[in-house]
């Protein structure tokens, strides 16, 4: 029987602990081997190492087993959890359930806080770039003033928790809940780092749980702050202060990268996944950032007048010339917006001749293009989305002397114009000249 048991690691990283002297057995549960066997732990067993990173609809397995890892809790052991991807009931069907317990994404999983003393603070020092997923485990409001007592007569619970790391805004992700004589301790996902951190936390642990590794000569208590000299204390007080311009630092970091994508980048990236009016206004401002003069709204323009609004935006270079006489006098440019999950068709291609058409003979006016501007394919991550439309399509709006656009090739476009890699007349050009595909990769 062994002491320690590692739950859904993987065979090297078994074997790195091995090598170590650990007396270590590894298992896996059945979300991850695919089984249907009982998950027991070894009788012996004092710590539990716990990698959940496999998701499952299955909600039903290992529910019994909780009571088995409580018992190693309560009895002076402790679970460790490493929390990659996941549902929550792979969590608590293996630790059972803790009150308030939260489990949603991070949105900065590798921007820390680390809030705790050693080890812990040791552990995110070196390891937090690592992390590439973190849980908000708790409210941040419940853990703001230090360790929380979990006490609730309902889930039959009674415990301490303390926050041992802390995202940007307050969230803890890292925590220890300690319980009877034992503990959870619950740790984002440092990936391949997971083992490395399992072995300093054996190290640091050992001796608290009373297992074999611990020195008879042990002299950790020197290092609490009432055996340190002033020189020393010195020392840790410039790196906390040190670790409060950072944590500043990064918080304002943090806000202006939220205020950038807000103000700016969102508007872009409603190209790539908005649909309707949404989308359309998209549109409309990528237009606008390219420097058309002006850039109309149809259904705003024609909102107090009772007719069929088809097409949905007109781009018309010259602005000094009231809407209603550049629309019958100067090149005009009518923009048809359109979304879908899959590809366009043959009636959304031939709407712009027919648009077109309709305009030329109401205006009087027959220097028109139209242009269809769509987000097809609008469920798939845009660099791998197919063209939305058919050879044929292509070739009769060619024929027509108009246009076929996908949003993302516009968003490539006004990405290429940021980065200095193409101007805005040249975008403007191709779009007023070009007839058929147009692909505005720069």
């Amino acid at each position: 029987m062994s002491e320690i048991l590692l739950l859904d690691f993987e065979e090297q990283e078994y074997r790195e602990l091995i090598n170590k002297k650990y007396d270590a057995e590894l298992r896996l549960t059945n979300w991850k081997s695919g089984k249907t066997d009982t998950l027991i732990p070894p009788k012996d067993c004092r710590v539990v190492f716990y990698q959940i990173n496999q998701e499952s609809p299955i909600p039903e397995i290992h529910s019994e087993v909780a009571a088995e890892f409580e018992h190693i809790v309560e009895d002076g052991g402790a679970v460790v959890c490493f929390l990659g991807k996941g549902s929550l009931f792979q969590l608590t069907n293996i630790t059972g359930n803790f009150p308030n317990l939260e489990f949603e994404d991070s949105n900065h999983p590798n921007t820390v806080v680390a809030v705790a003393e050693r080890p812990f603070d040791l552990i995110f020092d070196k390891y937090g770039k690592f992390i590439s997923r973190a849980r908000r485990l708790f409210p941040a409001d419940l853990v703001k003033n230090g360790p929380v007592k979990l006490e609730t007569e309902e889930m039959g619970f009674r415990g301490e928790l303390q926050v041992l790391a802390k995202a940007v805004d307050g969230s803890p992700i890292s925590v220890i809940i300690r319980k009877g004589k034992g503990f959870y301790l619950f740790f984002p996902w440092f990936g391949i780092k997971n083992v490395e951190v399992s072995d300093i936390v054996l190290k640091e642990m050992f001796p608290l749980l009373g297992l074999g590794r611990a020195s008879e000569d042990n002299y950790e208590w020197l290092d609490k702050e009432e055996y340190y000299f002033p020189s020393l204390l010195e020392v840790f007080k410039q790196r906390e202060e040190e670790k409060k311009r950072h944590e500043e630092a990064l918080r304002l970091l943090d806000e202006k990268l939220r205020n950038i994508k807000d103000k700016d980048q969102e508007t872009f990236h409603r190209l790539l996944k908005s649909q309707g009016r949404e989308l359309k206004q998209a549109i409309i401002a990528a237009f606008q950032s390219l420097g058309w003069e002006r850039v109309i709204d149809v259904d705003d323009y024609w909102k107090n007048v009772i007719r069929n609004k088809e097409e949905d935006i007109w781009l018309i270079e010259q602005n000094n010339l009231p809407v209603e006489v550049n629309i019958k006098k100067e090149p005009l440019i009518l923009v048809v917006v359109r979304s879908g999950k899959e590809w366009a068709t043959d009636d959304e291609c031939s709407f712009l001749q027919k648009y077109k058409g309709r305009r030329m003979q109401e205006f009087d006016n027959t220097k028109m293009k139209a242009i269809l501007v769509g987000n097809y394919f609008s469920r798939t991550e845009a660099k791998h989305r197919k063209s939305p439309f058919t050879q044929l399509q292509i070739d009769e709006t060619e024929k027509d002397g108009n246009a076929l656009l996908t949003t993302y090739d516009l968003f490539k476009a006004i990405k290429a114009e940021k980065e200095n890699r193409a101007r805005k007349e040249d975008i403007r050009e191709t779009l007023k000249t070009k007839a058929g595909l147009i692909t505005l990769d720069f």
